[in-house]
């Protein structure tokens, strides 16, 4: 987390790397703690301003590029 927002995100600790699904997972219980309805969690929890990433692919957002089923293949083509 970028240290300017760390007052956004309080018991988050600035400036030290972690996966990005334990970040989310800190941020979300942070927010239902603060008592956040349900309809603002289905946003985007990790601000692209707030944090930086190192650019490693996840293997969730490779999903849509790996077509391993015979049928998901043709319909590419």
């Amino acid at each position: 987390m970028r240290p300017a927002f760390a007052h956004l995100y309080p018991g988050i600790p600035t400036g030290e790397w972690a996966p990005a699904a334990v970040m989310r997972d800190r941020v979300l219980a942070l927010r239902l703690r603060a008592g956040t309805p349900a309809t603002a969690l289905q946003i985007r929890m990790l601000d692209e301003d707030h944090f930086e990433y190192r650019g490693v692919v996840s293997a969730g957002s490779r999903d849509q590029e790996v077509r391993s089923r015979r049928e998901d293949r043709e319909e590419e083509k």
